[in-house]
């Protein structure tokens, strides 16, 4: 082990595979990283991890070894011949849990592409990859430049996919059977997935000289404007696999010492752990197209450590359907109401939902907002007779970087948290009974988690807001 934290220190952050050796020199793990140092490092100096054959695989650890790629693209394909090359104890064991990922072609005239857990005996795959979100980030690249179906069904006229330049669009047509007679369609369909199946492959270096030579060949035939698509092509081909990190976005685990726990529970004025935040924002222009968004944390227990985790199969979003265009509030009301509606066992006045509608209560409601916002909630609450016994309401100011809360036990009191500014404290608002609790007091995972939720409502407000107007420019 003193060996492998030696060569820690002379890892590159360069992306590449890394290999652990047992002290037979056996390699009994393959990796692949963005960024060989901070990867590598993570799985020395970790706490204790959920997986508990990581846990057993780490004293076993004797060696270090690993060689840098030019992209990350290399690395994610480079893995996965370098697994079926070792076949390393912990990789094998791994993959029995269902944690890699392969693609794998459908059977039909136009082949669609779909990333699976487990290929069935006799299904043409690619993989295993061990990263799945980098994979569909790659994949998502390399159709930007290279369409190909990814659609789950037929449709009567061309897919959004389509107007997008992402799918060919005659594939998944469902009159596409009077396209499948035509061969230069299948033809040109099919060397378009040898191309992705290549590059997957690593063979890329193959695919970027079969571009030049189709677009040479489309100038000398002065067939110029073909000429130009495939330079287009060429040239973003290159800039994917010699970039050095496709940007992915890991699920944020942030760490809350169990003693800055009972200081949430006190700022937040609840009795219980909070097991469930949830984060509230709306995302509109002038009015037009509004949605709202939820987005939920859930934390879990590990040792004397507590983690909060996105879980985005909870995220939900809100069509807004108030007519007063631009009143944020008013769209927050519409937002509150429909979750109130999904709260257990509620004595509301709205229509009863039923055990399939119900959704797990939160400890923490958090909205983008400061008072006004607040309010609303609140009133919103009272007005509908929501079981609000141990659920806390918050609202997090953006500029002034306040935090309000309230809770049904305070009834109508306020209480103001400062979060930290780079310069100075906005000033607390005197007409409201609080409690404040300045930089030196406010645990500073707190405020990390609380500022990350925020943002992250704000993310995914935002992302399905421009989703409507992509889809309503489509249409005009």
């Amino acid at each position: 082990m003193n060996n492998v934290l030696k060569k820690l220190k002379l890892l590159p952050s360069d992306p590449g595979i890394y290999y652990f050796k047992n002290k037979q020199k056996k390699i009994i793990y393959i990796g692949k990283a963005a960024n060989l140092r901070n990867r590598v490092n993570s799985y020395f100096y970790h706490n204790s991890s959920a997986n508990n054959k990581l846990d057993k695989m780490i004293p076993e650890i004797d060696d270090l070894v690993w060689r840098t790629t030019v992209s990350e693209v290399e690395a994610l394909i480079e893995e996965p011949k370098e697994i079926k090359k070792n076949q390393p104890f912990y990789n094998i064991l791994m993959k029995d849990d269902k944690k890699y990922f392969y693609i794998v072609l459908s059977q039909d005239v136009f082949p669609r592409l779909s990333i699976i857990h487990q290929p069935s005996i006799g299904q043409t795959s690619l993989g295993p990859f061990t990263n799945g979100l980098a994979l569909k980030k790659t994949l998502n690249a390399l159709r930007k430049i290279i369409p190909f179906c990814a659609c789950k069904n037929y449709h009567k006229k061309l897919c959004l996919s389509n107007q997008l330049g992402l799918c060919p669009g005659y594939c998944c047509l469902k009159n596409f059977k009077q396209h499948s007679k035509n061969k230069s369609m299948i033809k040109e369909y099919r060397h378009n997935l040898e191309k992705i199946e290549a590059i997957l492959l690593g063979k890329s270096e193959k695919v970027l000289i079969s571009l030049k030579k189709d677009m040479e060949k489309s100038a000398k035939e002065e067939k110029f404007e073909d000429a130009q698509k495939i330079k287009k092509q060429l040239e973003a081909l290159k800039n994917i696999l010699s970039h050095k990190k496709i940007v992915v976005k890991e699920k944020k685990k942030l760490l809350l010492p169990l003693l800055n726990i009972v200081k949430f529970k006190e700022i937040a004025k609840i009795k219980t752990t909070p097991r469930r935040i949830e984060a509230y924002d709306v995302s509109n222009l002038k009015g037009n197209m509004a949605t709202g968004a939820m987005i939920v944390f859930e934390s879990f227990q590990q040792k004397e450590k507590m983690f909060f985790i996105p879980q985005k199969k909870e995220y939900r979003i809100f069509h807004i359907q108030v007519k007063q265009k631009g009143d944020d509030l008013a769209m927050l009301q519409e937002i509150v109401n429909r979750r109130i509606n999904h709260l257990p066992k509620q004595k509301s006045k709205t229509k009863q939902t039923t055990t399939k509608d119900i959704w797990r209560t939160p400890q923490i409601i958090l909205m983008d907002g400061g008072k006004n916002q607040l309010n609303v909630a609140f009133k919103q609450f009272r007005r509908l007779k929501a079981p609000f016994d141990t659920i806390s309401l918050m609202a997090l100011v953006k500029k002034k970087e306040k935090l309000y809360t309230i809770s049904q036990s305070q009834k109508s009191t306020n209480s103001i948290i400062e979060l930290p500014k780079s310069k100075d404290f906005a000033e607390i608002n005197r007409d409201l009974k609080v409690e404040s609790y300045f930089l030196n007091q406010l645990p500073q995972d707190i405020v990390n988690l609380l500022k990350a939720m925020r943002d992250e409502a704000h993310r995914f407000a935002i992302k399905h807001h421009r989703i409507l107007r992509q889809k309503e420019d489509l249409i005009s």
